[in-house]
């Protein structure tokens, strides 16, 4: 039996640097598989608002920030590698956002769609050759239609509600639902409804490679609307954060050791 490596990564939540750390730390570490194990999407939008005559606002942190020129990429990175949506808006469609909660859902499931159709881009394009194998599970935290944009990728498997054998006797079976919280996060089950999801699910469906539930341009196609109801762009002006606790769990975000998040720059991907 051959030994078998693993790098285990979770809850990057939307984490651009994250998931480039991740993806680089089969190589890094000699690892022949990557598990992501949950949670990958982001929780809020932070609106840039162009203010006119090239000077652009947005509020991260709790601090007011204005940049102008080469500062908005910069500040759009910022944004991504913390694990938020960066959206350039105008003072007037904030006004309507703050009308119309459900028009916030749905540019909320749109970046998610954008976002993550573009990682696995990324996916595809470091590991595609590399015997590496790489699996994204969806975690309490993301929404149910990130199920069908993980299944339209050749290279990243979504093993929710799959048996995968990972060779060598090691057999790996994924849920991503979690018992009730009290942020009433996407993917929530009382308790009696969890252990009967787990009954159920895993091992009824074997990973067969290649095996995709849609069509990828359907799947990643960001147009479609959908996304956590009543998360995104939070009241008040340019996104202040909604919620101290959801704010501190990207502080962290892009502390991933030694990892360079850019050991194999993508053409694509600067």
């Amino acid at each position: 039996m051959a030994d078998r490596k693993i790098y285990f990564a979770t809850d990057i939540h939307g984490s651009e640097v994250c998931l480039r750390k991740f993806l680089n730390a089969g190589k890094f570490y000699g690892c022949d598989t990557l598990i992501m194990g949950g949670d990958i999407t982001g929780k809020m939008i932070v609106p840039i608002v162009d203010r006119g005559q090239g000077v652009y606002t947005a509020t991260l942190y709790g601090r007011n920030l204005q940049v102008t020129g080469d500062g908005l990429a910069k500040l759009r990175k910022t944004i991504a590698d913390a694990g938020y949506y960066a959206y350039e808006t105008t003072p007037e469609e904030m006004e309507r956002f703050r009308a119309d909660p459900d028009a916030v859902t749905e540019l909320f499931g749109k970046l998610m769609h954008e976002t993550l159709g573009r990682w696995l881009e990324l996916t595809e394009e470091r590991l595609a050759g590399t015997g590496i194998r790489c699996f994204f599970a969806p975690g309490n935290d993301d929404p149910a239609f990130v199920d069908d944009i993980l299944r339209t990728s050749a290279v990243a498997v979504n093993p929710e509600e799959t048996m995968i054998d990972l060779d060598d006797g090691f057999t790996m079976i994924s849920v991503g639902y979690s018992n009730k919280t009290p942020w009433d996060s996407p993917r929530e089950l009382p308790e009696d409804e969890l252990a009967a999801y787990r009954r159920a699910g895993g091992g009824d469906r074997q990973h067969r490679p290649g095996d995709l539930q849609l069509p990828r341009a359907a799947a990643r196609h960001p147009d479609r609307p959908g996304g956590p109801a009543g998360r995104g762009v939070p009241p008040g002006d340019e996104g202040r954060h909604a919620g101290d606790l959801r704010s501190r769990l990207h502080r962290g975000a892009g502390r991933a050791g030694e990892v360079p998040a850019d050991a194999e720059p993508a053409r694509s991907h600067p």
